[in-house]
């Protein structure tokens, strides 16, 4: 049996059947499927839910007197939007193109799509496999480079679950790949989307104890132990669904309720530039793997975990681990409540320019693709030079909204009609853009009067 290609439409889903989504509350029946083609695009239904949860999350933590660090959230969505415009680009569709090559050709043994035996062993199948790639993501320091994108963040809320990295699934995808040897294409799909789905909601500090289910399930609170970077909460709790692995395999560690935990990278990153935290890691394992001289010591730099150094064990020495300072200071540069809000204003128009994107991208042309990913690249951009106070910051932005204002302007009708946006919404964008433009201009001018009149 030959299979198709994924789909993309979420529009046969409804809004309860995307909430329940979300949490791998389905049944095996409404999630059987014989072609890909059949398989509705569960992530995409998500996100509606993802923003109803996190704009509950943010009015809790409010009441409860929580900083909610608006840079830190913009930045961490932004970070899941950046790696889901490569997707946009045709780019991530090789772990699926290889999935139904081997499928098709060296299965050896072809498990019914439509049985609940298939559906069991996939879930199953497909979380102890994430399992061994999240572990050796931790473990090998050259996987580290593609995972780390999403220990960055300081804070554990639910858009810390979004903080993605756009390379993780060029490393990741070769560990899937075993299953394509007996379960169909549908069922992977399925399944990969709802063990994906269902790590978004354990990224909060809101939710104590699940009682029971945490012997059995990855909680928030066993996933807390994982993004700490508290010394006993170092390479602990790889779950993604099921905490078994973890039990089984000797990584499980609870929490403890004596220490509270610290969230971020062990060095933290300390900027909220998009493409330095998608990036940034590359460049400095380059330049400390040409600090070893002998051959030996770069493979051992390159396959083992990202705090080895000669003479230590592969995972490193944890005496080596810098010890928790309380009060803990997070990387967190004062911005005026104005630009948070100007930010905020600006982000919210990326994120719909991307949700449309998102949406319509199978019948979307190469042009608006290109532009759109672009917009968003390029926003993100800016967003994060505000946050860091950048000295250039005000220059980029400015250009952004002049650049941006311009090709709207240019090609008005077309952004309408392809992104479905009504003219006077476009009209609105256009116009607010173009604000924003002249008041950067206006700030510069009179911060370059300032200068000259202290001189």
């Amino acid at each position: 049996m030959e299979v198709d290609g994924p789909h993309t439409n979420s529009s046969e889903l409804t809004f309860l059947e995307g909430f329940r989504a979300t949490f791998y509350v389905v049944t095996p029946s409404e999630t059987y499927f014989e072609k890909m083609s059949e398989v509705p695009n569960y992530i995409t239904a998500a996100i509606p839910h993802f923003f109803i949860l996190i704009s509950l999350e943010m009015m809790i933590l409010y009441q409860k007197g929580n900083e909610l660090r608006i840079n830190d959230k913009i930045t961490s969505i932004g970070a899941g939007m950046y790696s889901q415009v490569l997707e946009l680009a045709g780019l991530k569709s090789i772990e699926f193109t290889l999935y139904v090559y081997i499928y098709n050709h060296y299965r050896v043994y072809e498990m019914e799509w439509n049985s609940i035996w298939t559906w069991i062993f996939m879930a199953l199948a497909y979380d102890c496999l994430y399992y061994w790639f999240h572990r050796l993501a931790h473990e090998v320091n050259i996987l580290w480079n593609t995972h780390q994108t999403h220990h960055s963040s300081e804070d554990y809320v639910l858009t810390t679950a979004l903080r993605q990295s756009a390379f993780q699934t060029y490393a990741s995808f070769s560990f899937y790949l075993p299953a394509a040897l007996l379960i169909p294409p549908s069922s992977f799909m399925v399944h990969r989307q709802l063990n994906l789905l269902y790590q978004f909601w354990i990224h909060t500090e809101l939710v104590d104890s699940l009682g029971p289910l945490e012997y059995i399930l990855n909680t928030p609170s066993h996933h807390r132990v994982h993004h700490g970077r508290n010394p006993y909460c170092i390479d602990k709790n790889y779950a993604a669904v099921l905490i078994i692995w973890d039990r089984m395999f000797g990584t499980f560690q609870p929490e403890k309720k004596d220490e509270k935990v610290v969230y971020g990278l062990v060095h933290p990153i300390d900027t909220f530039d998009s493409n330095a935290i998608q990036v940034s890691h590359y460049m400095s394992f380059w330049k400390r793997l040409q600090q070893h001289e002998t051959i030996g010591n770069k493979l051992r730099f390159i396959f083992c975990g990202p705090g080895w150094s000669p003479g230590t064990p592969r995972l490193g020495n944890p005496e080596d681990l810098p010890k928790i300072v309380y009060p803990v200071k997070v990387y967190n540069p004062d911005v005026s409540d104005w630009l948070s809000a100007y930010t905020m204003l600006h982000f919210l128009v990326a994120v719909s320019i991307f949700s449309q994107a998102t949406f319509l991208h199978s019948s979307l042309p190469t042009s608006a693709i290109i532009s759109s990913s672009i917009f968003i690249l390029s926003s993100l951009t800016c967003f994060g030079y505000l946050f860091d106070k950048r000295p250039f910051a005000l220059f980029t932005e400015l250009s952004r909204c002049v650049l941006s204002s311009s090709f709207m302007i240019m090609y008005f009708f077309d952004v309408s009609k392809n992104m479905r946006i009504p003219e006077i919404i476009l009209a609105a964008v256009i116009g607010l853009f173009l604000l924003s433009a002249v008041m950067w201009i206006v700030r510069m001018l009179s911060s370059a009067d300032s200068k000259r009149k202290s001189l």
